[in-house]
């Protein structure tokens, strides 16, 4: 079996020097180079082709961020990136690199030397990460400012309330962003997400798209009502669901789902809502969301599916699509225009 060829890019001697001791009785890994700054990331990148790399994003010369996203638009390849500080400035610019084109992220170990589980943990992941086929990134413009800078208003929750729910794991926040920040801020529905995630990159992942989006994104609150103009996502270690009476519950028991939040334990809470919700599986690796999305389709929601071409990892939607549970398979710049035509379209009757 080939080995994967690593990439290592960090400031840090320190850390690249323990990394390469950790890494070097693995078989499966092989480090082609290693990168002191952004710069130099770019040039390795050409050169030594490697089949992903691991990259920090603060840096001096050129930090992460644009690091990512030169190699993105001139040679794809798959980038993970690992953040010392996921809850304040260095995770936000992590979250960030997700949109230029990262696949995903993971914290800087907190001390040395890390276990074997843990080593076991990033090899398996590197591993994974580097049989993604990812294409060249050319960022767009996703910033839906609000003109004066406000908070936009958000509606009162009311019995007949819409819902959208939106699932997604690897590639999600990227497609997130895309789609949330695409809906206005009098956007006529409940807005509720479930993405695969880190415990330690939640805020930061809320606050970095209630930035891109007119809508307001924040963790959800036990008790709360989902109103029109509100993005409420799933807490780490909670699993989210919409009681009978239209209130947010986190549950912290597992139920044996694999994933805490769970995509099933959300979709089929909102059952008893089905005439008034759209669901939407976005990518992610695993089968999360499948059964509960027929559920949903069944009792009678409407269910969409982002479809193969679009979805940088085709593992979620493609068990919704293979269960039977898609109504719609759209590509993930069709989600959004969806949303706001099936909102547009309820709101007449």
């Amino acid at each position: 079996m080939p080995r994967t060829r690593l990439l290592l890019v960090d400031d840090s001697a320190l850390f690249i020097e323990a990394l390469t001791t950790w890494l070097a009785s693995e078989p499966d890994i092989d480090i082609v180079g290693v990168a002191r700054d952004g710069r130099e990331a770019i040039d390795m990148a050409q050169r030594l082709m490697p089949d992903i790399i691991m990259m920090d994003v603060l840096m001096p010369v050129m930090d992460g961020l644009e690091a990512i996203e030169r190699i993105m638009a001139s040679r794809p390849t798959p980038i993970l990136v690992m953040t010392s500080d996921p809850r304040g400035e260095s995770g936000e610019l992590s979250i960030e690199a997700l949109a230029r084109g990262a696949l995903d992220l993971v914290q800087k170990p907190l001390s040395l030397p890390i276990s074997a589980a843990q080593r076991r943990a990033l090899v398996d992941k590197l591993k994974f990460l580097a049989s993604v086929s990812v294409v060249r990134h050319i960022r767009g413009h996703r910033h839906r400012w609000r003109r004066d800078g406000s908070a936009p208003p958000v509606a009162e929750e009311t019995k007949e309330t819409r819902l959208v729910a939106i699932v997604a794991s690897t590639g999600g926040p990227s497609a997130l962003a895309q789609i949330l920040g695409a809906l206005p801020f009098d956007f006529g529905a409940a807005v509720l997400v479930v993405q695969h995630m880190g415990a330690a990159f939640a805020e930061a992942f809320c606050a970095w798209l209630d930035h891109a989006s007119a809508l307001e994104v924040r963790l959800a609150q036990h008790g709360e009502r989902p109103v029109p103009g509100l993005a409420l996502v799933a807490p780490p270690g909670r699993h989210m669901l919409l009681s009978s009476g239209g209130r947010i519950r986190l549950l912290a028991e597992t139920r044996g789902e694999p994933h805490v939040p769970s995509a099933d334990v959300l979709f089929r809470s909102l059952a008893a809502h089905a005439p008034r919700t759209t669901a939407v599986v976005l990518t992610g690796m695993g089968s999360d969301g499948a059964e509960g999305l027929l559920e949903l389709r069944r009792a009678g929601a409407v269910t969409l599916v982002q479809d193969p071409a679009s979805s940088i990892v085709d593992g979620m939607p493609a068990a919704a699509r293979r269960a039977g549970a898609a109504r719609e398979v759209l590509a993930l710049g069709e989600i959004a225009p969806a949303l706001l035509r099936l909102c547009a379209k309820r709101e007449g009757g």
